[in-house]
């Protein structure tokens, strides 16, 4: 074999090597990525570990039976159908229904939230909640709440806009900004962003609290 001909198939079989390392990252990508899961009657946050064509791994927070069906939010309005092929200590192996592209499921995170930072999935929830703004303290209910900000509704107006600090039970007070209001409605900017994890368990300890008392009714 000439030097020509050998130099040209070490090229093809790089090219070739490339071709297939590019596919494996394709397959199998490790990621921590939030998500929200999407099930029957209920919208949850996950933390997506690793990703492939064909299904994912993610740390979740309820418990969850193999051959669940679901959907899987990464980005919003985009839904990724699927089924739990797998439950372990608070971990679970997700099949898709169908074969997804890796590289653009990840290539747009959450549009914007407040107009200034990157929104975050939100989960809707109904619980006690107050705010002080200045001196003056209001009762309200928590609506929804995401790493970054909240939405709460009030039972009387706010006097005065401006910086104010969320009180939830089991939470230290979460420094805000408002930032609309709406009717008896409220959007609050976080001024530090809460931790997944933190939000997270306080969210399922909150669903363990209103399940006992479902049952107990």
């Amino acid at each position: 074999m000439s030097g020509i001909a050998a130099q040209t198939l070490q090229d093809q079989e790089r090219e070739r090597q490339r071709i297939e390392d590019r596919r494996r990252e394709q397959r199998h990508k490790t990621i921590m990525r939030v998500g929200l899961l999407h099930g029957a009657g209920y919208k949850e946050l996950c933390l997506v570990r690793n990703i492939s064509a064909g299904g994912m791994m993610a740390r979740v927070y309820r418990a969850m039976a193999v051959g669940e069906t679901l959907s899987v939010e990464l980005r919003e309005g985009q839904l990724l159908s699927g089924t739990v092929a797998w439950s372990r200590d608070w971990y679970v192996g997700i099949s898709f229904d169908a074969e997804i592209d890796v590289e653009d499921a990840l290539a747009t995170r959450w549009v914007s939230e407040f107009g200034h930072r990157p929104r975050l999935p939100r989960i809707d929830i109904d619980c006690p909640a107050r705010i002080r703004v200045g001196s003056r303290f209001y009762a309200a209910r928590l609506r929804n709440i995401s790493q970054g900000g909240a939405k709460v509704q009030l039972f009387k107006p706010l006097a005065a806009w401006g910086d104010a600090a969320l009180s939830l039970l089991d939470l230290p007070p979460l420094k805000s900004q408002i930032r609309w209001m709406f009717d008896d409605f409220v959007g609050l900017s976080f001024n530090e962003r809460l931790p997944f994890e933190v939000l997270a368990l306080w969210l399922q300890d909150h669903r363990a609290i209103e399940e006992a008392r479902a049952a107990e009714a």
